[in-house]
């Protein structure tokens, strides 16, 4: 039987929340790369191989590159380009270095438990408890002290505002985005596929690289084109603008019309209210 999309969403959320707090530092905790000087990350690179990791982590002499994933079992081709992969001139130009050793064998990040069939050079993090840690290719003598001594997340990371990721499916992004047609909807307006793009990835939206972005963009034009047939009394879709234009809804009968036809839409069960504030996931810690 498939996950339900909002556990699907929280699941995914939370593995790149975490992911990204181990290169962060909040008022109250450091992450484990960060403490040893990876202070700059990239999400979503691409290597001068082609291959794509999820992140990219730098410090002022080394890299390195993880894969993050929702399945503690997944399929770990990938592993060898990683491993092989290194920093294209645009990505030497974007953090500003000359050139960079790598740091560690590949980092295979997950939240869900049990390592098994592991490539025996990938290192790989439990990043929920009960946390865990196998790391046997670490060159970084600094990292690889850290990584010795850590022992999870003392405090939940941040949200970073985060609402969808690139991978994330349509209908996990339909969340958050029926949340901002109400938003919008309240007091009339549009809505374009780049501003909802934007504001799904949160703080996190200038880590992702255009590439990146294009690809959640193109899922929100896909979504909205889709929602104006069930918001049709409400909303109209500019396709070649690429926005969604609402009327008004300043009554409680329309209010309720409007949020029944975003339910129907989302394939969501109807709840009768309604919010003006920012309609999102509160469970991660809001420390930035």
């Amino acid at each position: 039987m498939p996950e339900n999309p909002g556990r699907m969403s929280e699941r995914r959320l939370s593995l790149w929340r975490r992911s990204i707090a181990l290169f962060d530092r909040t008022r109250q905790e450091e992450g484990v790369f960060h403490r040893v000087g990876y202070r700059d990350f990239i999400l979503e690179p691409i290597l001068d191989n082609d291959a794509k990791p999820d992140l990219l982590g730098t410090s002022e002499s080394r890299f390195v590159t993880c894969e993050l994933s929702v399945s503690p079992n997944k399929d770990f081709s990938w592993f060898d380009q990683y491993l092989q992969g290194g920093l294209t001139p645009y990505l030497k130009t974007l953090l500003g270095v000359v050139a960079l050793e790598s740091g560690a064998a590949p980092f295979f990040l997950t939240t869900e438990s049990g390592f098994r069939d592991f490539p025996a050079r990938m290192n790989a993090l439990l990043l929920y408890p009960p946390y865990e840690r196998r790391c046997p290719s670490v060159s970084d003598p600094a990292l690889r002290a850290a990584l010795d001594e850590w022992n999870g997340f003392a405090h939940p990371p941040p949200n970073y505002s985060l609402l969808a990721v690139p991978e994330s499916d349509l209908q996990e992004v339909k969340l958050p985005l029926g949340g901002m047609f109400k938003q919008r909807a309240s007091a009339g307006g549009s809505l374009s596929s780049r501003e909802a793009t934007r504001q799904l990835l949160g703080d996190m939206v200038d880590s992702f690289p255009p590439a990146s972005r294009r690809v959640l963009d193109a899922k929100v034009r896909s979504l909205m084109e889709q929602a104006a047939a069930y918001l049709k009394d409400f909303a109209r879709y500019d396709k070649k603008r690429r926005i969604l234009r609402f009327a008004g809804v300043d009554s409680a009968a329309g209010r309720r019309k409007f949020s029944r036809a975003v339910s129907e839409w989302a394939g969501t069960r109807f709840i009768e209210t309604w919010s003006d504030g920012e309609d999102r996931p509160v469970e991660e810690d809001d420390d930035v």
